[in-house]
């Protein structure tokens, strides 16, 4: 038998709320917290209606799109919040652990190992694994609808494959 709370997510899902409002509301969010924070028309505290009009309009358009295409993204976003959930929670588990056991005064020396080339290298290998979620959640056939090509009949992934070596060697050469 059907839980009261079953019959209720059954008929949200059924009007797009997951599919829709949920991730509208989510990028109308951002945008506005961006607005604020760049504080692109001005005080944050004098133009709130001026950035909350603009961050709804510009999330409708975002979320606008996919309906207007007939592209289904639903499981290829779940699947990237979810990998990239997991991206972020990995070192963060990883980083708490090893603080419990350092001794006092090693984030100093951390925060003075992270500068110049080290934090170059913290980016490229950020960037290398968002565009590995990307492609892996099955983003990247919406951001690429016919796949990657150069013309020379080589495959998506081969050439996924080359520029993630490519960002591997440079990294390693920024860490240098």
């Amino acid at each position: 038998m059907t839980s009261p709370f079953e019959i209720v997510i059954l008929r949200l899902k059924d009007l797009g709320f997951f599919q829709f409002f949920l991730p509208f509301i989510l990028t109308g969010t951002i945008f506005y917290g961006l607005l604020r924070k760049s504080k692109l028309f001005g005080e944050p505290e004098k133009n709130i209606a001026i950035n909350a009009v603009i961050s709804f309009i510009a999330a409708f358009m975002v979320w606008s799109a996919p309906i207007i295409t007939g592209v289904d993204m639903q499981a290829q976003m779940a699947r990237f919040f979810m990998q990239g959930l997991i991206a972020m929670l990995v070192p963060l588990l990883g980083i708490l652990v090893i603080g419990m056991f350092l001794p006092e005064g090693a984030t100093a020396k951390l925060e003075e190992a992270f500068k110049g080339r080290a934090r170059l290298a913290l980016v490229v290998i950020v960037i290398s694994v968002f565009i590995g979620i990307l492609f892996s959640s099955g983003l990247g056939s919406f951001f690429f609808p016919s796949g990657i090509s150069i013309g020379v009949g080589i495959g998506s992934e081969w050439i996924l494959l080359i520029g993630m070596i490519i960002l591997f060697v440079l990294t390693v050469f920024a860490i240098r």
